[in-house]
């Protein structure tokens, strides 16, 4: 080969190979775009009663101004009898807890917990465990859910709806959430303190999908809620998911702020 012809071949290797390489870190850059526009949801199991809690609530306001963060704050009810019963708490929210632990071979519950996609659980007081926990669940696709809001009085209609099809064995939930909530807390481990909430959970309906499907299909719900007049529909969002009956991960997720 003379020195023209290797010259020329050098060159067109180099060539090659940069732009292989070029074409592998638009790839990354694309896939870590693609990742970080996928919303996790961090869901908080909180209790006023707990005194505990007040950091992780805190944490989980700061955790709602990330983009790519779905946030929602479950108060839960079996604080309740250790002297200061939660205004925002409800069976249902221990409920859900308890169907977690269940779901990751936990054998009981504690305040505060956060569940990151329906799939792993860290306390909910530490920013390094949420986040690390949030990239992990970045790693496996969810389907984007389309929420959008009608509003007519004091009903509001919560249209969901996917265009790739979810699996059958799941169920849709609907959480109404509602930010800048304020406590004085007068009793119990709490007492004397102002506590200040985000994304509390306000409403939650669920709908079985293998009682409407028997195969996967795209979803499209419509949710009727009725709005309780105390609520500030400028600080309520809507919250859609759907989620893996037996191991609780998140199928799909999407969210709206009411208008």
């Amino acid at each position: 080969m003379t020195r023209s012809k290797r010259s020329n071949l050098l060159t067109f290797l180099t060539s090659l190979t940069s732009l292989t390489v070029a074409g592998f870190l638009l790839l990354a850059a694309s896939n870590t775009a693609r990742a970080a526009e996928e919303p996790v949801l961090v869901e908080l199991f909180t209790s006023e009663g707990c005194s505990s809690c007040p950091p992780a609530d805190s944490l989980l306001s700061k955790l709602a101004e990330d983009p790519s963060l779905v946030t929602v704050s479950e108060h839960v009810d079996y604080w309740n009898d250790l002297g200061w019963k939660d205004p925002f708490s409800k069976k249902q929210f221990s409920e859900r807890q308890y169907d977690y632990a269940r779901q990751m071979g936990k054998k009981g519950v504690y305040t505060p917990q956060a569940v990151i996609d329906g799939e792993s659980e860290v306390n909910g007081s530490s920013f390094d465990h949420i986040m690390e926990a949030a990239r992990k669940a970045r790693s496996r696709s969810k389907t984007p859910i389309r929420v959008s809001i009608k509003i007519q009085g004091q009903e509001a209609l919560v249209s969901a709806v996917t265009t790739t099809p979810v699996p059958a064995s799941t169920t849709v939930l609907l959480i109404i959430t509602e930010s800048g909530l304020t406590s004085h807390v007068t009793r119990g481990e709490n007492q004397a303190k102002v506590l200040k909430h985000t994304s509390v959970a306000r409403y939650m309906e669920s709908q079985n999908l293998a009682d409407l499907t028997k195969s996967a299909r795209p979803l499209n719900r419509i949710f009727k809620v009725i709005l309780n007049p105390q609520w500030k529909k400028e600080n309520l969002k809507a919250v859609v998911l759907v989620q893996n009956q037996e191991r609780g991960w998140l199928c799909a997720l999407g969210s709206e702020n009411f208008k």
